[in-house]
């Protein structure tokens, strides 16, 4: 679907001596460390999804200091006016315009600077964006925290500047003022809640943020693209896929203020390893780590998704897939790097005896999948076959 090499070709090899697979504390979503990245936070979900774990972390960071100085924040939805022969890549131009002018000297930004006390204002920046019947919909998801806590008054007359400035730059650039219906300013009151919210929009791999009433998310076109068999229709994703990605090339999915970084980096120096950031901040465990021989033969053979979904299944309780996890452990336990020797060369080390076990690891995990797939059929062709390899 992609026009960019680095994109199609992202997640395809392994970048360190061994790759690490992770998995939620809670079973399932796993995902690996230690390959390739294209870098492209916007169209690709493997570095779009990284991309949010390390933003998760700043952003978390952010909340818990202002929040633990009594501190309070805010969260707000910037939209613009837009049709169905409206460009995406303009769009996105003048939707940074606004912003420009909201930020940029406007009684807003003022009275924000008197409350927060320094004009080091702490806020954080996420593009989304969908796709409806009166076309392309980009749009800004903002939190801003401020050290001090405003009154109920203080809120009400700091919403009627936000909405008075907001609509005046819009018809500046415009020449109309944005819907109502898009626009949202709300206080944070609970701590985690409005996190948790702009931590899936800007993850945007996870679909559960997508508002049905705004159309469709550029992960659920690319996904229905996937599952239909319609030639015409996959035409028109296609399409549409390309606009978005030749709309929203150099554009960042992310953006905080300097005051916000140099905060969240000073906050969070001593998690300076990605792995670090990434157990922490979203409660993952480590699962098992595979040597680049090894993991260079997995992408080779294209099983790494057939081994993600049978780490999924076992971790979130599926007995059945025992026998094939216990393979593929004894597997990386033979081939890990702590058996390797002091003159240890991936690339040339014979691939034959390599095989021959990793051949074991696929019939078993084969095994699972047709119990899986069909587990009547499987009964009465296997009977016994899933066991616990010798």
């Amino acid at each position: 679907l992609s026009s960019s090499k680095t994109v199609r070709c992202c997640n395809s090899f392994p970048v360190k001596l061994v790759s690490t697979v992770w998995v939620d504390a809670n079973g399932g979503n796993s995902n690996t460390t230690g390959m390739n990245q294209c870098r492209n936070k916007l169209y690709c979900p493997r570095c779009s999804y990284w991309s949010a774990m390390e933003n998760a972390g700043l952003v978390n960071a952010v909340e818990q200091h202002t929040f633990s100085l009594n501190g309070g924040g805010l969260f707000f939805t910037l939209t613009v006016p837009h049709h169905t022969k409206s460009d995406l890549r303009t769009l996105n131009g003048q939707l940074s315009k606004c912003w420009t002018k909201l930020m940029n000297r406007s009684r807003f930004h003022k009275k924000l600077i008197e409350h927060h006390g320094s004009k080091d204002l702490l806020w954080a920046r996420g593009y989304d964006y969908t796709l409806g019947k009166n076309g392309h919909h980009p749009h800004f998801h903002v939190l801003l925290y401020l050290f001090k806590k405003l009154s109920l008054q203080e809120f009400t007359e700091l919403k009627f500047l936000f909405l008075t400035c907001w609509n005046k730059a819009v018809e500046k650039v415009f020449g109309k003022q944005s819907s109502p219906n898009g626009l949202d300013f709300q206080q944070i009151k609970e701590r985690g809640k409005c996190v948790s919210y702009f931590n899936k929009v800007s993850m945007e791999i996870s679909s559960s943020h997508n508002k049905k009433g705004f159309g469709e998310s550029i992960w659920r076109m690319m996904s229905a693209y996937s599952k239909t068999d319609d030639e015409d229709l996959k035409k028109v994703y296609r399409k549409k896929i390309k606009t978005f990605e030749e709309g929203t090339r150099k554009l960042r999915s992310m953006t905080f203020s300097g005051g916000f970084k140099a905060l969240a980096e000073k906050l969070i120096e001593e998690q300076h390893d990605d792995e670090a950031i990434e157990e922490s901040s979203q409660r993952r465990i480590k699962f098992i780590d595979i040597r680049k021989d090894l993991m260079k033969l997995i992408m080779k053979r294209r099983d790494m998704i057939r081994i993600h979904q049978l780490i999924d299944c076992y971790t979130c309780g599926d007995r059945k897939a025992d026998s094939a996890i216990i393979s593929f452990m004894r597997l990386n336990e033979k081939y890990s790097l702590e058996r390797s020797t002091e003159n240890y060369r991936f690339d040339e080390l014979p691939m034959d005896e390599m095989e021959r076990d990793y051949n074991g690891f696929v019939y078993q995990m084969h095994l699972w999948e047709q119990y899986r797939d069909f587990p009547e059929l499987f009964s009465k062709l296997f009977k016994d076959e899933l066991k616990i390899p010798s």
